[in-house]
């Protein structure tokens, strides 16, 4: 599932320069401390894991947090 979770996020939300550093992230490392996610990113993110990979999220659990 993380490979496809980082698939996603490279493909829908991160430009050319994003990717490259995503590619240098570890899994372990924060999306939003690297500078790769923001706010609406992580609703972006929320939207494509419901429609692309039928992940179903309660809305109260859809914090940088959790999602990060």
């Amino acid at each position: 599932m993380e490979e496809s979770v980082r698939n996603l996020i490279a493909t829908h939300l991160l430009d050319d320069a994003g990717r490259k550093v995503l590619a240098l992230t570890g899994d372990e490392e924060s999306l939003v401390d690297a500078g790769l996610l923001d706010s609406l990113g992580m609703v972006q993110l929320e939207e494509h894991l419901r429609n692309e990979l039928k992940v179903e999220l309660d809305p109260l659990d859809i914090t940088i947090e959790n999602l990060e």
